[in-house]
């Protein structure tokens, strides 16, 4: 079976990107991460290829990619008082606050996300200050942080 490739790049950031495949489909993805290819024939195709920003990749992915984690490969490593409380502890300062309102749109987001399903990644590898993925969950005193189990 051969994998498709990319030809060309619609949306190339740091950390998500948005690109037309050799097959005629798309692939968006985290950098060095997830990645999800869609076919030609896909009916989100349209709304890839008319990403223009890093953000709007990263909103589509971000719904896009939600699931359920194997929580038996996390650990709680601390307690939140909040969505906000966890992202001014856990999430990189110079991503979190870039211009832009991307504080009040990631946040927003991940409270969304949160109150929908009851957890929610709030910080990638990339974007940790522990470089590892950090999620929060619900917990019966608050809001658990948990980490991936780091494998060695």
């Amino acid at each position: 079976m051969r994998h498709a490739h990319i030809t060309q790049f619609i949306v190339k950031g740091s950390d998500y990107f948005v690109a037309h495949l050799d097959n005629g489909g798309v692939r968006i993805g985290m950098v060095g991460g997830v990645c999800h290819n869609f076919p030609q024939a896909h009916a989100s195709r349209d709304r890839l290829i008319a990403i223009k920003t890093e953000e709007e990749a990263e909103r589509f992915f971000d719904a896009f990619t939600v699931y359920q984690p194997n929580w038996t490969n996390y650990r709680v490593i601390d307690q939140a008082a909040s969505i906000t409380d966890a992202m001014d502890r856990y999430y990189k300062h110079d991503r979190l606050n870039r211009p832009g309102g991307t504080r009040e749109r990631l946040i927003a987001d991940r409270q969304a996300e949160f109150d929908s399903f009851g957890f929610t990644c709030i910080a990638s590898f990339h974007d940790s200050v522990t470089g590892r993925v950090i999620y929060v969950r619900q917990a019966e005193n608050g809001i658990a942080v948990c980490s991936d189990i780091a494998r060695h």
